[in-house]
């Protein structure tokens, strides 16, 4: 090397393109939420397997075929379950209002009303507690009437 050189480097700074050498590298990722893939992997899934697009469409229709009937299933058996608690229910407070009645005609005056009015609050505490939950069920479900 020459002294004139040696003295350049010296003095004044070397660029970094000349020190290093710049490695680029792009990578792409991709996501997708939701039931059915992308169009671009459909696309992509066709070049492999020609009735992908099918196959992807018509699982999801099963699929969600299949969900609506077990939430079908499951309203039904929600409504014959509170039908049925309501009718036990309704027994369960003739016959309790009954043996205050029976007591009463007994002259078991105090065994007869304590009877009706237990038999009576019962009643009206499990609708007032229901009616409480449902409330709090709707407005949990709609934000926005908060």
């Amino acid at each position: 090397m020459s002294p004139n050189r040696k003295k350049l480097q010296k003095t004044q700074p070397i660029p970094p393109q000349v020190l290093r050498e710049e490695i680029k590298e792009v990578v792409k990722t991709e996501f997708f939420i939701g039931p059915v893939p992308s169009p671009d992997m459909i696309r992509r899934y066709e070049e492999l397997y020609p009735d992908a697009a099918k196959f992807f469409f018509e699982t999801f229709k099963n699929q969600s075929e299949h969900r609506m009937e077990l939430e079908k299933a499951t309203v039904a058996a929600n409504i014959k379950s509170e039908r049925r608690g309501q009718w036990l229910a309704f027994i369960l407070a003739l016959v309790s209002i009954g043996s205050g009645v029976f007591l009463l005609l007994k002259d078991k005056d105090i065994a007869g009303l304590t009877t009706i009015i237990a038999s009576l609050g019962g009643l009206l505490s499990t609708f007032f507690v229901q009616k409480q939950r449902n409330i709090k069920e709707l407005k949990r479900k709609r934000p926005e009437s908060r």
